[in-house]
Formats: C-alpha cells, sequence, structure tokens
C-alpha cells in the first residue's frame, strides 16, 4: 500500500499549476475581490487540506517566486516554465518538486515532464486539466500520442478534464475512457436569480470580450470584424503578451475610439460589465487548447447573448439559435454577420437570452472539483469505487 491509499501515513501534497496561488491568498487577506470564477472556493479548498494533511505546497509555473509558507498554512513557490524567448526549465520544475518530496501529486496541466518524473519516482498523480487537444500537424499528433501513452500507464488511476468535451477530447487522443473523469466547479451562479434581458432600444449595441489577449483567443478577429459593425462598441477584459499588437489593429482600422481595455478587472465587475452589455463573444480558434470557458457559463447565467465560434469544444454547451449565435472560427466576416443578424432581430434577442437559462442549469458536471480529489486522496474502494461512476466509459453525459 502507498501514500495515495494509506490514509495514517504522513503526505506531503503539491499542486503544479499556472494560477499564482501566493498572490491570491495574499490578496484575499487585503480584502481584494476573485480575478476569476470560484477562485476563493479552490483557494480555500487548499487550505483545508493544508489542515488535514502533513504539508500542502501549491507550484506555480507562471513566474519564479522563493518558497514561502503562507498565513493559511499552505506552501507557496514559483518556477517560471516558460521563460519568453528561451527554452522551457522543466528541470528547475523537477527540482523544486524533489525538493518539496512529495507523496501525491496533483498536476493541473499536461506537462509531460512532469508525467514522466512521477512515473520515475513513483508518485502517485492526478493529472485534473482544463485543456482540449488540437492536431494541426504531426508535432502534435506525435505530442498527443506520447501524452496518451503516458496516462494510460497504470500508474495513474485517473485522469480530469473541465467539462464533458475536453474529457472526450482525451479519448480522442487515445486515453482509456474507462479512466476519464469530467469534472466541474461548483455553481457560483443562478440563472434564475437574472430576468431575461430586453435587447437594446439605442444604439451603439455593446460587445465584451472577457479571456486572455492573444489571436488564437480570437479577439483579433472580433476587432477586424469591428469596422463591419458601424454602430457596435466594444470592450476588452484582460491582459496578454499580444495586448500592443492588437491594440494596433484596432488603430489600424480606424476603429479605437469605439473599443475600451480594461484590462484586469475582479470577477465581480466582470459579471457587472455582462449585465451592462448586450452580447458576449467568445470567439476562441480552432487552435486554442480551449476547455469550455466558464465566461460561457457566465454569460448564460446573466441572460446576456452569447456569440461563440464553432470550435469543437463548445458544441455540447451550445446550439446554435437555441441558446447561442454560432460563427465560423478565425472568420471576422462571419462574426460580423452573426452580430448584425442579433442587431437585426428583437425577437431572437430575447429568444436567447430566455433560453440561456436552461442552457446555464445543464452546462456543468456532477463531479465537483474537491469531491475529485478527496476521493482521489481516499483511494481504495471507497474512493475509486466513488470515481468510477463519473468515467467517460460508465456514465452517460
Amino acid at each position: 500500500m502507498n501514500a495515495a491509499t494509506d490514509n495514517s501515513a504522513p503526505r506531503r501534497i503539491v499542486f503544479v499549476q499556472y494560477g499564482d496561488y501566493a498572490e491570491a491568498v495574499h490578496r484575499f487577506a487585503a480584502g481584494g475581490k476573485e480575478d476569476y470564477y470560484a477562485q476563493k472556493y479552490t483557494v480555500d479548498y487548499v487550505a483545508s487540506l493544508a489542515a488535514r494533511y502533513s504539508a500542502v505546497t501549491v507550484i506555480t509555473f507562471s513566474r519564479n517566486h522563493p518558497y514561502e509558507l503562507l498565513p493559511n498554512g499552505v506552501g507557496a513557490q514559483g518556477v517560471l516554465l516558460y521563460p519568453p524567448g528561451a527554452k522551457a526549465r522543466d528541470s528547475e520544475l523537477l527540482r523544486a518538486l524533489d525538493e518539496r518530496e512529495p507523496t501525491d501529486v496533483v498536476l493541473i496541466s499536461p506537462i509531460q515532464s512532469v508525467l514522466s518524473w512521477a512515473r520515475r519516482r513513483g508518485v502517485p498523480t492526478l493529472p485534473l486539466f482544463f485543456d482540449s487537444f488540437p492536431i494541426k500537424g504531426l508535432k502534435d499528433r506525435l505530442r498527443a500520442w506520447f501524452l496518451a501513452r503516458t496516462l494510460n500507464a497504470r500508474h495513474f488511476r485517473w485522469v480530469a478534464n473541465h467539462n464533458v468535451a475536453a474529457a472526450q477530447d482525451l479519448a480522442r487522443i487515445g486515453v482509456n475512457p474507462r479512466k476519464i473523469l469530467p469534472f466541474d466547479l461548483p455553481p457560483a451562479l443562478s440563472p434564475w436569480d437574472y430576468a431575461p434581458k430586453e435587447p437594446p432600444a439605442h444604439l451603439p449595441f455593446k460587445l465584451l470580450y472577457v479571456g486572455q489577449l492573444s489571436e488564437a483567443k480570437g479577439i483579433g478577429d472580433v476587432l477586424r470584424a469591428l469596422p463591419l459593425l458601424p454602430d457596435c462598441t466594444l470592450t476588452v477584459v484582460g491582459t496578454g503578451a499580444e495586448e500592443a499588437e492588437l491594440r494596433a489593429i484596432a488603430e489600424k482600422n480606424a476603429t479605437a475610439e469605439r473599443v475600451a481595455f480594461l484590462g484586469k478587472i475582479s470577477h465581480e465587475q466582470v459579471l457587472d460589465c455582462m449585465l451592462t452589455h448586450h452580447a458576449v463573444i467568445v470567439p476562441s480558434r480552432y487552435e486554442y487548447t480551449e476547455g469550455i470557458p466558464f465566461t460561457i457559463y457566465e454569460a448564460l447565467c446573466t441572460r446576456t447573448p452569447v456569440i461563440a465560434s464553432d470550435h469543437p469544444m463548445f458544441a455540447q454547451r451550445l446550439v446554435a439559435d437555441r441558446n447561442a449565435l454560432i460563427f465560423k472560427a478565425s472568420e471576422p466576416a462571419s462574426l460580423a454577420a452573426a452580430v448584425a443578424r442579433l442587431m437585426a432581430s428583437p425577437d431572437f434577442y430575447r429568444v436567447l437570452s430566455k433560453a440561456s437559462g436552461e442552457a446555464a442549469e445543464n452546462y456543468l458536471c456532477p463531479l465537483n472539483w474537491h469531491n475529485l480529489i478527496d476521493a482521489w486522496l481516499k483511494g481504495g474502494a471507497e474512493g475509486d469505487g466513488y470515481l468510477s461512476t463519473f468515467s467517460l466509459a460508465h456514465r452517460a453525459y
């Protein structure tokens, strides 16, 4: 019996993730707000593990910072894995893992070097992703094949991915469906707290984008569509390395006066923006490794019509002309036509806003993030028996 199933043994649990846990803890302690959906829920859950087990550490790979023990009992460290213009720092990340001597690892990103390290060290590891795996060429195909081969190893009892479409994408690249667990974060909003919207009585028609500022996320396509939509404004929420290039697009096509870049704002402010805007655009291109963004769920809950690309990850939850408008990814003209269609039909606007309530009700998976991790840590007949009822092969999603 190893530490994953022996709950009497000391447990040193390490999370490896993009998110900066230490920054969030310090922000909340100072009275700050959430950056994104259910952030405090995840922060508090990890703190609850620190109260139950010998040690809990969160290693972020989004920035460098030395190890510190936070006031809530969780250790935090940072290793910048992908420095701009330099090769990945896998060895530094693995060294940080070795220093913590974990008995259990929760890996919240498909980092091959960490998966291989876990097998070599014999460290029980839960791959818990928010990713899809688009195949654009031979390199992507080989990477996906190697990832699936690794995840199918007996060492990894379960492999989790956010929501059903992303879980099915793991099966598509070859991961055994019996070990795949679709999961979600618990509902923090209810569509029944918001009334369906009426179409705007006056122009401009206000569009909202929330997400990473990158071409792969499709925000460049929204900016390129704006000259075709003279009666629209666009509010852009988010940050990213390509912000300067995206601002240049708005300047070049003479729409800068109709675009507001708000940068990073709190989750509460994002919801306020959704309530005051007329539509939310989710324009992800096929190449973006989308799971299924909470931006869609939040827009549905606030009854704000969704205009989304035909990214494969959205098809499980968005039905064209029933609960969303769908356009061809990477095609600004298609995007503009979808917006123009919504603007031209007040009755259709009302239909989408009303239908969003039911769509939000059916959006989340039954297996919650904290229950998934608790059961995996418990292991044995009870923990694995519970998780097996949610596997992609044993439940109709």
